[in-house]
């Protein structure tokens, strides 16, 4: 019998949601609002990196881009912010699958699905 790959998680999340990675302090944050066909805004909370300053505040500029409103795949997007790995937009094609691609710290390019089930090891 084989067994599935599974995500495992490599860095812990306080109640905060702050995690401390090289010496830096790191925050999960929820915040943004979208606008519909009208012009009108509503609160769609996205999650956001954010660097903890030595003060605790936490800085307001993101330092990732938008990482979904699902809080526990925010988490793991987070985690692989945190560890080096990044977004690589435009590779979304024929070649890719049309899938999200993400960059490990290496500069290889993998399957954002591949690496959140565990089948890429993080």
């Amino acid at each position: 019998m084989t067994t599935k790959p599974r995500w495992k998680s490599r860095i812990r999340w306080n109640d905060q949601d702050q995690t401390t990675h090289d010496g830096r302090t790191y925050e999960l944050w929820a915040h943004g609002f979208v606008a519909d066909d009208r012009g009108n805004h509503s609160r769609h909370d996205e999650y956001f990196v954010h660097q903890v300053l030595a003060s605790g505040n936490t800085h307001p500029a993101p330092l990732s881009h938008a990482l979904g409103s699902n809080k526990r795949k925010a988490l793991r997007l987070a985690e692989l912010f945190v560890l080096g790995w990044r977004n690589a937009p435009g590779t979304r094609s024929p070649e890719h699958g049309y899938r999200e691609m993400w960059r490990d710290p290496d500069g290889q390019l993998h399957p954002i699905a591949d690496v959140l089930t565990g089948a890429i090891p993080h």
